[in-house]
């Protein structure tokens, strides 16, 4: 039941990216500015979080365990930034079905890498035959999106 659960969250974060990429897109036109309309993204993520967070709901905070958490596990918000700056940028200019597509296959081909060398102290998952053709038929994908 609870990998239904876990599934059932991927789907509905797959649901609302391309959303997001045109909520932000409509900000950056409107504002004129790209970086701006991620601030206000971010900032607006950020007080439901923190609301979230407040709530209590969902369990208690182990606050002490900032201390010890590596000193680059903090740069998740220089990579997340990041993010809604490039593909804010790229579905203005290439649409959001280009840019998800080529988001996914390149989300993919990296968490193989990942995975397989067990970076940023993951478990290893060696990569195999059928992960190896999931991310060839991702970028064969990207090759038809582009034609």
């Amino acid at each position: 039941m609870w990998r239904l659960s876990f599934l059932l969250m991927a789907i509905l974060s797959g649901v609302l990216l391309p959303i997001r990429y045109q909520l932000d897109g409509k900000l950056a036109q409107a504002t004129a500015s790209v970086p701006m309309a991620g601030v206000v993204s971010t900032c607006v993520g950020a007080t439901v979080l923190v609301a979230l967070l407040l709530s209590g709901r969902f369990g208690s905070v182990h606050w002490a365990g900032l201390r010890f958490s590596p000193w680059w596990s903090y740069l998740g918000g220089v990579s997340g930034g990041s993010y809604v700056l490039l593909v804010t940028y790229a579905a203005i200019q290439a649409g959001t079905t280009l840019t998800i597509g080529v988001g996914i296959a390149t989300q993919m081909l990296s968490s193989l890498l990942v995975d397989h060398f067990g970076w940023l102290g993951l478990e290893r998952r060696p990569l195999s035959w059928q992960r190896l053709l999931a991310g060839i038929l991702l970028v064969v994908a990207v090759v038809l999106l582009l034609s």
